[in-house]
């Protein structure tokens, strides 16, 4: 034996093995330092050690003699290299979704990366300088219109990036819990990336009137999506907010009530209960947290926390509507039944926001979609079609 590599975790504690967002970086680390005080053989510590930081504290505090990591590596495999020379900001970064590498990857039994589009098309021609350089304008500054932008401007074309507010999108607000903290440095790195690249970055809702008059040889529309208002009686009343307000910073009272257990509602409750909010999350399906993009194992780090707050789950309960001082609801044997709240907080999915699309297709206008004005889906599916999107500009 030359050396000993610290990892754990296994199918029933999977989130410990993949680490995803819920759980704490450097997972192991604790082991490879406890080993290393009763051997005499090199101790490599791995486990969600995703930054050039955290990999020299380990070693600067001899924790360990080494450091092991794979999935970084897979969203980046010049980490290294970049690290070493000291160009950190432009380090690709794994934000720990586990929706590639780990759900998709069970599904359709090939590897992907969120953040790294090429991870598992290494065959496919890499780019380089366009031979048609276009005049592009990107609307909309969030995940997928950033990435546009970037790969877009990477190859020589002449890139205007409209967004009305800043840059990032709902990636802003994905980012704000402590366990989405990773998604801060992919909103680092895009933004990084970009300035380095002299994307033109214009600081307005871009109009069909912008659009015709800007002189431009492509369009991407990557304009998001908004979220639902369901129609019921009492949801405008002044404690009702959206999930993404909450995230933004909009203060909720001590009692509160999440509707829609899908992974906003979910990541919401969370970051609320363990600011000490009483949370209760209210569900029509027979579980929450299903949709959660890295599959089980997020689902493991993201009970693994829930569990210990104070929280109540409604399952099969449909909100009906909203009183003075909470909420009617029904449920799937028929009964109807009255929740207090002093704070109702809305994530019951998300709109595209396609008008601007509408406008521009009545205008005889070509353009690409990219991201969720097509269909609000998440993270994976932002990075990868703003990533093709920005790949044909020029092609035709």
């Amino acid at each position: 034996m030359h050396a000993i590599h610290v990892s754990g975790g296994n199918v029933p504690t999977i989130h410990k093995l993949t680490s995803p967002s819920y759980t704490p970086l450097g997972t192991h680390v604790w082991a490879a330092e406890a080993i290393k005080k009763v051997v005499n053989l090199p101790v490599i510590a791995s486990g969600a050690i995703t930054t050039p930081e955290l990999a020299e504290q380990i070693l600067e505090e001899g924790k360990s003699d080494f450091i092991g990591m794979a999935r970084p590596l897979l969203a980046d495999p010049y980490w290294p290299q970049k690290a070493k020379l000291g160009h950190r900001e432009d380090i690709i970064p794994c934000i720990r979704c586990c929706d590639g590498c780990f759900s998709r990857r069970a599904r359709r039994g090939q590897i992907s990366c969120t953040t790294n589009v090429r991870l598992g098309r290494e065959d496919e021609p890499k780019g380089g300088s366009t031979n048609y350089p276009q005049k592009l304008a990107i609307i909309g500054g969030g995940p997928a219109g950033l990435e546009a932008a970037r790969v877009a401007a990477s190859v020589g074309h002449q890139v205007t990036l409209y967004e009305k507010r800043k840059l990032g999108g709902w990636l802003i607000e994905a980012a704000v819990p402590e366990f989405k903290a990773d998604f801060r440095n992919l909103l680092s790195y895009l933004i990084t990336q970009i300035e380095k690249l002299g994307v033109n970055v214009v600081a307005k809702e871009a109009t069909l009137e912008d659009i015709e008059g800007g002189g431009f040889d492509a369009i991407i529309v990557a304009t998001g999506s908004s979220p639902v208002v369901p129609r019921i009686h009492g949801i405008d009343r002044p404690f009702v907010l959206q999930a993404v307000n909450v995230l933004a910073g909009t203060k909720t009272r001590e009692n509160v009530i999440v509707v829609g257990g899908g992974a906003v509602g979910c990541d919401t409750a969370l970051y609320l209960a363990e600011h000490g909010k009483r949370v209760t999350v209210i569900e029509m399906r027979d579980a929450i947290a299903t949709d959660l993009s890295g599959g089980l194992s997020a689902q493991g780090g993201f009970w693994e926390r829930f569990k210990k707050t104070n929280h109540k789950v409604y399952l099969d309960t449909r909100l009906e509507e909203v009183a003075d001082n909470g909420i009617i609801v029904s449920d799937g044997r028929g009964r109807t039944l009255e929740l207090p709240c002093d704070t109702l907080v809305l994530a019951v999915g998300m709109k595209p926001n396609d008008q601007l699309a509408s406008a521009l297709e009545k205008a005889n206008l070509e353009f690409f979609l990219a991201g969720d004005c097509t269909q609000p889906r998440n993270l994976y599916e932002a990075i990868h079609e703003g990533n093709t999107a920005a790949n044909m500009v020029g092609r035709y």
